[in-house]
């Protein structure tokens, strides 16, 4: 039964982030720090079946959750810029990480490979040609065919109510006691790869929508921010764009039968549906127990914020009097830089990096 709705979920959430405009906001804000590169239109999907060779040269496949190329039209052809994939999670395991470098590994294995690799024809001058153009595969006369090939990023999406750093191939590895272990520790740490992880609980959606994420998203934030803190939605009276596929959201994330999901989001052809009803359904379905632990968890986040806010003030107002750093002034304080900036992100100060 759980296996399930597992499954389920998976294909409510896919079906959710797999939506073009809502792909492109997540994209955007995960990779490029929200500032609006890919545009919607430019996508198409991509396989989420990613083919691999096995240690005895067998063919078999891995399922990715979403993934999509991002395309460039030029002259009559279309080129392949990059490939992004989406993650979907709620329960945290180290597995997440080395499933998502195997992604990454056959997403830039298989564009070697002569079915998939892509070229690109560029002019060239026959009478000084770059070193890259010396190598690359000559055609006719002064045109030629250059292999390229694009970057591959994937996003984890973590549903769940407990929030998670960025995922680091180094935190996902075991290693032997002293000296070796430690020697092979750093070498991980310093290959640097690093997984961005978007906590979706986690994001204020005040935030949200300042940083021009799809409204849809913001509401579906804004819904799990409140289960998690028990504070009401924002924009309560705003229509839900993707009706079906919010409410098939919702249903697997609150655990909900088709007709407690139909209740709590109505077809759309029963008029405009809105957040506001939408938060009232929901919060008729969450039980006493879960709506005390919301309410917990947010007087908890707010007495962690207040104190962060205090520690920040207390060590850059130090620092403007005495014109330090702001290193010398938590030193002289006693408090240790990391806890500075542990603080600075606590209260959403700076973004979080790893």
């Amino acid at each position: 039964m759980k296996q399930q709705h597992n499954k389920e979920k998976d294909v409510a959430e896919r079906s959710f982030v797999g939506i073009n405009e809502i792909f492109a906001s997540i994209i955007n804000a995960a990779i490029f720090n929200y500032e609006k590169v890919v545009n919607e239109t430019e996508l198409t999907d991509a396989s989420p079946y990613i083919p691999f060779k096995d240690d005895n040269r067998v063919l078999r496949s891995r399922i990715g959750d979403v993934h999509k190329f991002w395309n460039e039209q030029r002259d009559a052809s279309s080129v392949i810029l990059c490939r992004f994939g989406l993650e979907n999670e709620t329960d945290h395991k180290r597995e997440i990480g080395l499933k998502v470098m195997g992604y990454l590994g056959n997403g830039y294995y298989n564009q070697t490979t002569t079915g998939v690799r892509q070229t690109l024809a560029r002019k060239v001058s026959a009478e000084n040609p770059s070193k890259e153009q010396q190598q690359a595969d000559d055609t006719s006369g002064d045109t030629r065919a250059q292999v390229y090939y694009y970057p591959v990023f994937v996003v984890v999406l973590n549903f769940g109510q407990t929030e998670w750093e960025n995922i680091r191939l180094a935190d996902c590895l075991n290693y032997p006691e002293g000296d070796k272990g430690a020697k092979l520790r750093k070498a991980a740490e310093t290959y640097g790869i690093t997984i961005p992880v978007m906590n979706m609980a986690f994001i204020p959606p005040e935030e949200a929508e300042q940083h021009g994420l799809h409204p849809d998203l913001c509401k579906m934030i804004s819904i799990l921010w409140s289960m998690r803190t028990a504070n009401e939605p924002v924009h309560l009276d705003e229509e839900i764009q993707y009706v079906d596929e919010f409410r098939q959201l919702m249903q697997v994330l609150l655990d909900l039968s088709d007709q407690q999901a139909l209740e709590m989001v109505p077809r759309k052809d029963r008029g405009g549906i809105t957040m506001g009803s939408v938060w009232r359904n929901c919060t008729g379905f969450l039980s006493e127990e879960d709506k005390k632990k919301a309410e917990a968890r947010g007087k908890a986040e707010g007495k962690a914020e207040g104190e962060a806010v205090e520690r920040v003030n207390t060590v850059e107002r130090f620092s403007r009097i005495h014109h330090i750093s702001l290193e010398e002034s938590c030193a002289q304080l006693g408090y240790r830089l990391d806890e500075y900036l542990g603080a600075k992100r606590t209260i959403g100060a700076i973004a979080l990096s790893v």
